[in-house]
Parts: C-alpha cells; sequence; structure tokens
C-alpha cells in the first residue's frame, strides 16, 4: 500500500468492490482467527486499517468494520471499531468516510492530524470534535508523531506539543508513536506522561471543555496558549513554549489557587491566590512546556 495511486486487489476483494470470493475468503480466515483471540477480551479497539491511502474505496473499512460487529455479536460481545486514513487535512474528503459514518464506526481515529504543527494542529482537532458534534463519539490519536525520522515529523519537541494540545483539546487517548517517528516509551516520554498522570488527579478531564477559539486568553499570539474548563469551573492552561497571556476571568466568581506544572521536570511550581472577577497577566515562569492550573478554592 502506497501513495503512487496504484491499486493493490487486496484492498478490493468485498462484495461491493470486485468481489473476489477466493481472496475474501482468506481474508476472513484471518480475521476470524483474531476475533477468537481478541473477544476473549473486553478492552480492545479495533482499528480496520493503517493508514489506507485515498485511492482507496472506504467500501473496503465499512466492510470490514460490519464483518467485524456482525461475528462479535454471534460470541455475545459489542466491540468498537473505526479506520485510519493517511490523508493529514482532516478535512479531505477521506476522513468524512469516517466522520459521516457513525453507524459504522464507534470511534474516530486522528492519529495523522499529528503531521500537523503548531496552532493548525489544535483548530484541526477542533473542527474536527465540532464536526461530530451530532453524533458525538471518543476521538483518539494512538500515534503522536514527533521524532528523529524525517522532516515530516517535525522533531521530538513537535511531538511533545501534540500530546498536551490533544489532551487540553478534548481527546479521549493519546499516544506518543513508536521511534523514531515518535519519542516511544523513551525517558523524555515517561516524564510527559506523569505529568499528565499528575494533573489528571487534581483536574476533571472527564468534564473539561476546550476554549476552542481562545477567547478566554486575551493578547494571545497564534500557539502561544491553550485553555479548558470543567464543570467545577476549574481551569488549565498549556504553553507550548512560555509566554505570556491576559486570562480573562471576569465572568467567574471566588478564589483559585494557582499553580504551575513544570512537565519536562513532573514537578508543581509556585502556588498562590487568585481571586477573580477580572482579568489576569498570566506569565510562565520559565521557558518550555508548562501548565497552570486554577482549582476552585474550597
Amino acid at each position: 500500500m502506497n501513495n503512487s495511486g496504484y491499486k493493490s486487489p487486496f484492498f478490493f476483494s468485498v462484495p461491493k468492490l470486485n468481489n473476489d470470493e477466493l481472496l475474501l475468503s482468506y481474508q476472513q480466515k484471518f480475521v476470524d482467527k483474531l476475533l477468537s483471540i481478541s473477544l476473549k477480551y473486553d478492552h480492545v479497539l479495533y482499528c480496520i486499517t493503517n493508514e489506507i491511502f485515498s485511492q482507496y474505496s472506504p467500501e473496503w473499512g465499512w466492510y470490514w468494520a460490519g464483518y467485524m460487529k456482525e461475528k462479535a455479536k454471534e460470541a455475545g460481545k459489542g466491540i468498537e471499531v473505526t479506520e485510519m486514513y493517511q490523508t493529514t487535512d482532516l478535512q479531505h474528503e477521506q476522513h468524512k468516510a469516517s466522520l459521516d459514518h457513525p453507524e459504522i464506526f464507534t470511534y474516530v481515529e486522528l492519529s495523522q492530524n499529528s503531521a500537523n504543527v503548531n496552532q493548525n494542529h489544535w483548530d484541526l482537532l477542533q473542527w474536527a470534535k465540532e464536526y461530530i458534534t451530532e453524533d458525538v463519539r471518543p476521538v483518539n490519536h494512538v500515534k503522536t508523531y514527533g521524532g528523529l525520522t524525517g522532516l515530516w515529523t517535525h522533531g521530538p519537541n513537535h511531538g511533545i506539543e501534540r500530546f498536551w494540545r490533544n489532551i487540553i483539546g478534548g481527546a479521549a487517548s493519546v499516544r506518543f508513536h513508536r521511534p523514531h517517528g515518535g519519542i516511544g516509551i523513551s525517558e523524555r516520554a515517561q516524564h510527559h506522561i506523569k505529568s499528565a498522570s499528575m494533573l489528571a488527579e487534581e483536574y476533571d478531564f472527564f468534564t473539561s471543555v476546550p476554549d476552542v477559539n481562545s477567547t478566554l486568553l486575551l493578547e494571545r499570539d497564534p500557539d502561544e496558549a491553550y485553555l479548558a474548563k470543567n464543570a467545577e469551573a476549574d481551569i488549565v492552561v498549556y504553553f507550548p513554549d512560555g509566554g505570556e497571556v491576559i486570562l480573562d476571568l471576569t465572568a467567574f466568581s471566588g478564589t483559585y489557587t494557582l499553580k504551575w506544572l513544570d512537565i519536562e521536570a513532573c514537578n508543581w511550581f509556585r502556588e498562590s491566590q487568585i481571586n477573580s472577577g477580572g482579568i489576569l497577566k498570566l506569565n510562565v515562569p520559565f521557558m518550555g512546556n508548562w501548565v497552570a492550573l486554577f482549582s476552585v478554592k474550597d
């Protein structure tokens, strides 16, 4: 499978395409074998193809999603299925084969967005989440690029930033891609995973909503900071590389505890009390990746 435009018969075997019954029978045997193992467990997510290119019909993924769900049903199970498309532009027609079909794909896999960078990476994630508002589904990122392979990954720092934008931006899951397309489970990756866990211990992500257009961040440059707030009115602000913004707290009430998370060092830093009801200059302690956590004071 490549992007040269070549169309392998392998991906046209299904009934609505070539209906190659001989090839399809072998493919079904392969899938049946996998399901005979995986259906014993209840924590498996299914993705039909890895980065299928746009020259292939969506009928391929649609067929196998239906086939697998039917086999699971026969076994008394329910499964979650998606497809992963190669196109990095989430607004491309190829992605609509998933976004427009919640009856086929029960979650959305957007790993390819992590080939995008900076503000565009955030904006495309938010566009996709808004697109499926009427049929809300989890948005997953099983691969977060940013490693030493090729210019297209843009390097480890971009991988770190994508990881945190996905978390703050409302992704259901996020994972660093294997080396060398990502940083894998390296020591640096472990630090960021630990920091994310530290933040999750103090901030309820399950009711968190991203500030899609950063309306609460005044005097903000593109990609300078990203904000989310949850049902308890707690607020998190992520800074990819230092910076200073004005936080608009005029619509909030009460007192907040503000503390900073140095997410490279897994360390909470500089706690203070903040009164809401006005605006606040928010200045990162040092350059690098930081999260500001505003917790409603008891």
